[in-house]
């Protein structure tokens, strides 16, 4: 869900985000289910993103952004404790922020896991 504000494009979104925080998004993207993510930019700055976890997506189908917004946001019992943070997370009704630790972690894990084998000729 790509926040609709200031022209903003889904390139323009998605091309201002640095490598940590991009490999960490994409990893819960692609290892998680019943997930929605908030991503957003403010001109001139890199964008910032929330992910909300264990979300019934069924009935977000349909729904404007502002609908979806107050759907996910009715379920969150601590908002203000992460204001002005980049990087975000929803569980279980709680806020809290992704920390650097968090993605490098994370990221840490996805490389070791990669098997790249080089032939030179």
């Amino acid at each position: 869900m790509f926040s609709p504000y200031d022209n903003c494009t889904i390139d323009s979104v998605c091309g201002a985000i640095s490598e940590n925080p991009y490999l960490y998004l994409i990893n819960e993207l692609n290892m998680r289910r019943n997930i929605v993510v908030s991503w957003s930019e403010v001109s001139g700055t890199t964008s910032d993103y929330t992910i909300y976890y264990d979300m019934d997506v069924d009935i977000l189908k349909g729904k404007s952004h502002k609908e979806i917004l107050d759907i996910i946001h009715s379920n969150i019992t601590n908002s203000g404790e992460c204001c002005g943070y980049k990087y975000i997370q929803v569980k279980d009704g709680k806020v809290s922020r992704i920390t650097p630790e968090d993605m490098n972690k994370i990221n840490n894990d996805i490389m070791s896991n990669c098997n790249v084998s080089v032939y030179l000729n």
